[in-house]
């Protein structure tokens, strides 16, 4: 079988790269079509470039694909706005790096509605390009049919995430194995991440054990860390909502493609559900996360206090409600 040069290299670059940031406050949740189980349940990776905003890092489905969202955007007001960044093998060696910018913009004639657009770059990887950003910007072509001889730069210029081309550059020299230091790029080993014994990730530098930093959640302004031991991360949780909200929207409306589900636990009290349909339409509502979690109990406790049995009751309610509203 054919072993392409590049793509175990760099699609295993990206990974380490991800593994290497540290965690946010922010739980993640995708589905796919079926609703059931989650294609991805991870955590959000905190990633601060130099001489740029902040942003969040998500690995996708498959190890050779991210998504990237501005910090600022997830924790403010939350539309789903992200630049994907993806590897592919393409013949005779070449790797092919696909990218677009997904943005949501709300459609004022329908409640809790908003209309996705999409642009799409995508290149061949040159690393004669890496120089410089100007360099890259300018260098790297789109080879999209429909946008051919536009470079990357200027085609993403008028696009509200205007620093995509930075994004997309520093990802790029993440994958090659190219840091810099001073003006000109030099290659670097990715040192491994090794699990400790005891608890905690770190790596070797210069012999010396490097633990990499964890953003704990915490409770205090913030969503509740669990209840009862349900959490928003535990597997009874996410059957509970895929049952009771993800499937019965899906029943009620087929053309539901995907759902992504989320909160911030140190930030936000809110648990945010983002349902995809057909037509590129995207739905966004809210829900109590200390009710939701509590509800989550109660649903299956053999003898749950009134307090707890009222969240099932609110939680359940709720789910009718924005079965209604998304139908």
């Amino acid at each position: 079988m054919y072993a392409h040069t590049h793509y175990g290299a760099f699609t295993k670059n990206l990974g380490a790269f991800l593994d290497g940031l540290p965690e946010s406050s922010v739980r993640f949740l995708y589905f796919g079509n079926d609703m059931s189980k989650p294609l991805i349940k991870d955590t959000f990776k905190e990633w601060t470039p130099p001489q740029t905003q902040p942003f969040y890092l998500l690995g996708g489905t498959s190890a050779n694909y991210c998504y990237i969202y501005r910090k600022a955007e997830v924790v403010g007001v939350y539309k789903g706005d992200h630049v994907t960044f993806g590897i592919v093998a393409g013949r005779n060696d070449a790797v092919y790096i696909k990218t677009h910018i997904t943005t949501y913009t709300e459609d004022v004639l329908n409640v809790a509605q908003y209309i996705k657009s999409r642009s799409e770059c995508n290149f061949t990887f040159d690393r004669a390009n890496l120089a410089t950003i100007a360099q890259f910007s300018a260098s790297t072509q789109c080879e999209n049919v429909k946008f051919a001889a536009v470079s990357l730069g200027a085609f993403y210029a008028p696009q509200t995430f205007s620093d995509a081309p930075m994004v997309i550059y520093l990802l790029c020299c993440a994958v090659a194995g190219i840091v810099f230091g001073g003006r000109r790029p030099r290659r670097t080993k990715t040192a491994p991440v090794i699990q400790g014994r005891r608890g905690g990730r770190y790596t070797v530098v210069a012999g010396r054990k490097k633990y990499i930093k964890v953003t704990r959640a915490a409770t205090k302004g913030g969503a509740i860390a669990g209840y009862k031991g349900i959490t928003f991360m535990t597997d009874a949780f996410v059957d509970f909502l895929s049952r009771h909200m993800l499937q019965a929207v899906k029943q009620a409306r087929p053309g539901l493609l995907s759902a992504s589900v989320m909160l911030d636990e140190l930030l936000n009290t809110n648990i945010l559900l983002a349902y995809d349909f057909e037509g590129d339409t995207r739905n966004l509502f809210y829900i109590d996360s200390v009710m939701a979690l509590t509800a989550c109990y109660a649903s299956t406790a053999p003898a749950p206090l009134a307090a707890e049995t009222v969240c099932l009751e609110r939680f359940m309610a709720m789910a009718v409600r924005m079965t209604e509203v998304a139908a």
